[in-house]
């Protein structure tokens, strides 16, 4: 692909996803894309057959990028513990920018939707990972399983981010909740307690 052509592309991308965290997908049409863009609806046809296109372009970019800070957000944590808990928070801060519900919305094809599952794929490895390196340093209780244990926390932040999402101004309160939900995963003292009430 020449330099201009993926400028290009990257231009339409970026008006798209803009238009989306704006508006969201109600309306998106080929000539908002061109005006958001500075081009002409002729010129984004040299690169997209239709708006469907334009969006799955768009929303596989936005995949790449939030996997990208996701996984620089979980590597710059310090302890395991941090990890999991930087990736809950990351997911929490940028709920009400717009981004969680690009996803939501979009009615993307099944390939489509199984191209960016790809981007979560890698993000829940790091997740694992640190998991693992927890339990080995008796920070977190060997009882979790870490494939487990990384799904749930996904599914944690990703449903404290949507409740953040539709209420803003409550995320200090989302993110307790997840510290708390999390912090008792890791430490199983659900496990304790039912054990504890057996005898």
């Amino acid at each position: 692909m020449s330099k201009h052509r993926a400028r290009q592309i990257s231009r339409i991308v970026q008006a798209t996803l803009n238009l989306i965290g704006d508006d969201g997908l109600s309306g998106l049409s080929i000539s908002k894309v061109a005006a958001a863009a500075g081009m002409t609806r002729q010129t984004i046809y040299n690169y997209f057959p239709d708006v469907g296109a334009i969006i799955e372009a768009a929303l596989e970019e936005h995949g790449k990028a939030m996997e990208l800070h996701l996984l620089e957000t979980i590597a710059n944590a310090a302890s395991p513990r941090e990890k999991l808990l930087a990736f809950a928070h990351f997911q929490i801060s940028i709920a009400s920018s717009g981004h969680e519900n690009v996803f939501l919305e979009a009615a993307l094809s099944f390939e489509a939707r199984q191209r960016l599952e790809q981007h979560s794929v890698s993000v829940k490895r790091e997740l694992r990972r640190a998991i693992k390196a927890g339990i080995g340093s008796g920070d977190f209780t060997e009882q979790i399983d870490p494939a487990i244990t990384a799904e749930l926390v996904w599914g944690f932040a990703k449903a404290a981010a949507s409740a953040a999402a539709a209420h803003p101004d409550k995320k200090p309160y989302f993110r307790e909740a997840v510290e708390k939900a999390i912090w008792a995963i890791l430490r199983d003292q659900t496990s304790k307690q039912c054990a504890s009430t057996s005898l």
